[in-house]
């Protein structure tokens, strides 16, 4: 069955690689017919009357920090896919996991209260504290260790940029799969803010408050305020009672920036916030199996997916905190740039390891993950005939389950398990990167790399009814990373590129099972070669990326009813193709669309363990596979993306009207690909209205318009039935928001 599954969706992916060369066809002629609009736009513009619509219709520049200074996202050889605070607003993007319907080729989906982030098939199932996710999360550009921190929403900010493939240049943590980095709003010279609240279905309130302006000569501040109530879940516990897939937070951020000079800017941010939710944690036995034994006749499913029949209500509470101190000096001859920063989030939780009304695996557990960095960084200045920068980053953390407590029958004497983790890390790296022209300035060649040592100890104890064992290791692991991009401006909307970018992941203990040995380093290299252009005089952006990853030593977690167990897979090849981009053919109407086609394949993952569902009972049992040749987990053939926005200006005041639909082919959830998540597609849509004074905005929408069921997660036990945490249902609300 899975032989005829990879042979269907290679099938589909040879229609999609077709239709990929076709593009690649048409862009190869790009310069002819871009420059051939260019004239006749100039010819067009010699006509005053025509100017403004001309204008109107072209693109705004997008500005990114992909390289760590201010670039066009044309000019950046590097696939990124940037969000802006308006987009993020219409399409009701609150938290990483939304952000699927625009981001081609990522699968972000809430597991147990934190983000199970995967970009082009690299990613990681777990949200153990000593994990650093192969994705990774930034903030104006600070590195946010953990699972558990890159979970609350998005509020107030100027945009998200999402790097595709290793990062491990230029970013902190050697990010492997790529990363999020969310810039938040500067501070603004003049009062300004808004006030905004809103009102959805599931007794959902909704609110945030900004405020912005000068406190005194050279200083300026902002405070925003964040709140998300949902009363009422989207089911309910049929066992104990109560809702079920619920989610509350709050959270409060401030910026404050003075600049005693014009080549000098101190930066200090804070934030807080707290969360409780069991979104990712609640789940509910598949539907259709087959008739259970006597002694788990009450663990199948009934109501809807939406509901949970454990014996305990699954709910995790989080805190989070943190902030930074940045120096931003322009000297004449280099800019140095200085941050130091600290964060740290504590989550507990209840967890019914089974999903089942019986008492047969439940966990209790604080987990902690406390982290600081320092770096210093020296940039060229924006007109250098060589773009360089080069720094020094250090980076501490302490992570572990302080306790765990396990409680599973099973287990016999050991049936209370108590385990106690901290995993230190001290990293030490230096980087520098530098780009410069080669036969002509239209010809640019970057060269990059990045030296990191990561020093790391554990200690760790085991505490069951026949007594207690204590732990203790520590290991060091170095690496060199780099990347090689070579850029070329065919014309001066197109610009073509090729690079070859690596990264490294170092190893880590898995806190749930101290005796168990650390996990190898995994490793990635990425060849990759692509087109961004702006064609029909800057009407169409079309962005285009092809990619060939040579993933090794995967770093893979199965989740057991007593724990997880980690484990390296040998290795992997994933290659790919993505597409992306926005067109503003008519007047007030834009169009956004994004597309990805992604191979891929296990080359080598003998002698593994799959607990596979009996035919009969429904129930896993353990069974060795040979996962060789099976598709990585996560990781959908195919991902689609569509939007539009429509702007209709009035004498009354203007009227819009947006909508986006994302289409996902379906994905395996572990490396087994026995548990399948089936193609779904969410579409969205939203009205709003402001009067011509732009004082307010009011607001309808709809998310997964269609009420698509869908999971976000679903596991396999042994001696247990499948079951599995479902994806937001049709939600719809009103808001209304006032600006001064």
């Amino acid at each position: 069955m899975t032989k005829y599954l990879n042979a269907t969706l290679r099938r589909k992916g040879v229609s999609i690689l077709a239709g990929g060369t076709s593009v690649l066809a048409l862009m190869s002629a790009a310069p002819a017919w871009a420059q051939s609009t260019v004239d006749e736009s100039a010819e067009t513009q010699s006509a005053p009357a025509d100017a403004p619509e001309t204008e109107s219709r072209r693109l705004t520049e997008v500005v990114v920090t992909a390289q760590r200074r201010d670039q066009s996202l044309q000019d950046v050889p590097i696939s990124v896919s940037a969000i802006s605070d308006e987009a993020l607003a219409e399409r009701g993007i609150r938290t990483t996991a939304d952000l699927n319907v625009l981001v081609p080729s990522m699968n972000a989906q809430r597991i147990s209260g934190a983000n199970a982030v995967f970009l082009r098939a690299v990613g990681s199932n777990s949200r153990a504290p000593m994990l650093e996710p192969p994705v990774a999360f930034y903030v104006d550009g600070v590195y946010y260790a953990g699972a558990l921190s890159s979970s609350s929403s998005f509020s107030n900010v100027e945009r998200i940029e999402v790097l595709k493939g290793p990062q491990g240049t230029l970013f902190g943590r050697n990010s492997m799969g790529g990363l999020v980095n969310v810039i938040t709003s500067d501070p603004t010279d003049e009062l300004t803010g808004h006030v905004k609240v809103g009102y959805g279905n599931y007794d959902t309130f909704e609110g945030d408050a900004y405020i912005s302006g000068p406190i005194a000569t050279n200083l300026a501040a902002d405070f925003s305020i964040y709140g998300y109530d949902q009363a009422e879940g989207w089911g309910e516990n049929l066992t104990v009672g109560g809702d079920a897939n619920f989610r509350n937070e709050w959270q409060a951020r401030s910026k404050w920036q003075w600049t005693p000079t014009p080549d000098t800017t101190v930066t200090l941010a804070g934030d807080y916030g707290e969360m409780e939710t069991d979104i990712g944690a609640s789940a509910m036995t598949l539907p259709g199996l087959p008739t259970p034994p006597d002694s788990l006749e009450l663990a199948y499913f009934r109501g809807s997916i939406y509901d949970t029949i454990g014996d305990i209500r699954s709910i995790g509470s989080a805190e989070n905190y943190g902030g930074y101190l940045r120096l931003d000096q322009d000297f004449s001859s280099f800019q140095l740039v200085a941050t130091a920063a600290y964060r740290q989030v504590e989550r507990y939780e209840d967890l019914d390891n089974d999903a089942t009304p019986y008492e047969l695996s439940s966990a209790f557990f604080t987990d902690v993950t406390e982290s600081s960095s320092a770096e210093l960084q020296l940039l060229a200045p924006s007109d250098s005939f060589v773009q360089w920068q080069a720094g020094l980053y250090y980076f501490h953390s302490r992570s572990g389950y302080q306790p765990q407590y396990i409680y599973a029958p099973a287990l016999g004497a050991r049936e209370y398990l108590r385990n106690f983790s901290e995993q230190n890390l001290d990293s030490y790296s230096a980087y520098a990167q530098a780009t410069f022209p080669i036969f002509s300035d239209r010809t640019n060649l970057t060269l990059g790399g990045r030296y990191t040592t990561d020093q790391k100890d554990f200690v760790g104890n085991t505490t069951t009814a026949l007594g207690s064992a204590d732990f203790e290791d520590d290991k060091e692991e170095s690496k060199f990373t780099y990347r090689v991009a070579l850029s070329h401006e065919i014309s001066s909307t197109v610009m073509a590129y090729a690079s070859v970018a690596t990264g490294f992941k170092s190893g880590y203990w898995n806190g749930s099972n101290p005796s168990q040995a650390p996990v190898d380093p995994e490793t990635l290299t990425d060849y990759e070669a692509g087109l961004k252009t702006e064609l029909f005089d800057r009407r169409v952006r079309l962005n285009l990326s092809g990619f060939y990853y040579d993933y090794q030593d995967l770093q893979l977690t199965q989740t057991r009813t007593t724990g997880a167990a980690t484990f390296n897979a040998a290795e992997s090849t994933v290659y790919g193709l993505e597409l992306e981009g926005q067109a503003n053919l008519v007047d007030n109407l834009q169009l956004t669309y994004g597309l990805s086609y992604i191979y891929s394949n296990y080359d080598n993952y003998t002698d593994a363990t799959s607990y596979v569902t009996d035919p009969n009972t429904g129930t896993g049992v353990a069974t060795p596979v040979d996962n060789t040749d099976n598709e990585l987990q996560r990781t959908p053939t195919v991902t689609a993306n569509l939007g539009f926005d429509y702007v209709i200006p009035t004498s009354s005041g203007e009227f819009g009207i947006n909508g986006n639909y994302a289409y996902n082919d379906g994905f395996y959830f572990e490396p087994d690909n026995q548990a399948e998540q089936p193609s779904y597609s969410l579409v969205s849509l939203a009205l709003r209205w402001s009067p011509p004074s732009e004082r307010y905005q009011i607001r309808l929408w709809a998310k997964n318009l269609l009420d698509e069921e869908y999971y976000t997660l679903i596991r396999t036990a042994r001696g247990l039935p499948p079951y599995g945490s479902p994806g937001e249902p049709r939600t719809y609300g009103a808001s209304l928001q006032v600006n001064f």
